[in-house]
């Protein structure tokens, strides 16, 4: 335990002067959350929640509606949250501490920790440290643990295990050592406040660069999936064919099939959906081509009298 404790009191002492040297690979924690929070409802969602169906998250679960859109249902039978592709993250933090606390352990950012909680904390944890190394027995068995509170839930627990004598520490997610701790991303959204910025947005391009940069995530799609899988797609769902075409159902009961040569216009005029999903995660605005874009082979704009291009996407109700 006194080597730990010299560790600690190294790490700490000095105002926190090593966390960013802890950190240096997680500064982006902000920007992958967003980047994640928006694929959810994107072709490529780090979560494939089918229409209907229902993962465990957060201590609760994670519903995926006809429209696309998401509802949290929380575990304590507390009020449901809705998640759009629209909604800010911190915003949703705040309605639920459990999306919070999720995301403290999952991306080291604390969206819903008031800053002055955060230095409440820091100064708590470096009293605890200097308290212990002044007496050994002071925090001694778990009965004796210092308790540190945020939001009267968030709770970190610090005390020595009696039988190994090494510093423990007890999040709402696990129990670990106290070096674990200091490295873990929970230790860090507790700690360091988070940087205020704009979520980042899809960049803006011309008209040309927009068409390469869905035409890639298109024909990727078409290369690396094979028929008869089916996944979840902009509210509804994508079914690979055989051959070279794939089926989308969308949330309004209609669908379309289509392929790598089918002009993305028809898709997106089919499902205002689709092409407002397109222009938020693409910058790919339909009614604003000069030309109509197929993607097939390689991103191409084609004339609008060239009947042949004109792959139609079938559609039924």
């Amino acid at each position: 335990m006194k080597n730990t404790i010299i560790l600690m009191l190294l790490t700490l002492g000095s105002g926190l002067c090593c966390l960013p040297v802890l950190f240096a690979a997680e500064t982006d924690g902000r920007d992958r959350l967003y980047s994640d929070y928006r694929s959810l409802f994107g072709p490529n969602p780090v979560i494939r929640i089918p229409v209907g169906a229902t993962v465990a998250w957060a201590g609760g679960k994670l519903r995926r509606n006809a429209d696309g859109t998401l509802t949290y249902l929380p575990g304590n039978n507390g009020q449901e949250v809705p998640m759009t592709a629209e909604s800010d993250p911190v915003e949703l933090a705040k309605k639920n501490w459990n999306i919070n606390q999720q995301w403290m352990q999952q991306y080291g950012v604390g969206l819903a920790v008031d800053p002055n909680q955060q230095q409440a904390f820091s100064a708590g944890w470096t009293n605890v440290i200097s308290a212990l190394s002044a007496n050994p027995e002071r925090y001694l068995g778990r009965d004796k643990a210092w308790v540190s509170n945020l939001n009267g839930q968030g709770i970190v627990r610090f005390y020595v295990d009696p039988s190994t004598r090494q510093d423990m520490v007890e999040t709402p997610f696990e129990t670990m050592t106290a070096n674990a701790f200091l490295k873990s991303n929970y230790y860090r959204a507790m700690s360091e406040p988070v940087p205020v910025k704009e979520p980042p947005a899809a960049p803006s391009s011309s008209p040309r660069e927009s068409s390469e940069r869905i035409c890639q995530a298109f024909l990727s799609y078409f290369a690396g999936s094979k028929p008869g899988e089916q996944q979840a797609w902009y509210g509804g769902t994508l079914l690979r064919n055989s051959g070279t075409t794939a089926t989308y159902s969308a949330p309004d009961g209609t669908s379309s099939t289509f392929g790598p040569d089918t002009l993305l216009e028809l898709i997106a005029e089919k499902h205002p959906n689709v092409a407002a999903a397109w222009k938020r995660d693409f910058g790919f605005n339909a009614k604003h081509n000069r030309a109509p874009v197929s993607c097939a082979g390689s991103t191409q704009s084609q004339p609008p009298a060239t009947p042949k291009t004109r792959s139609s996407a079938s559609s039924a109700r």
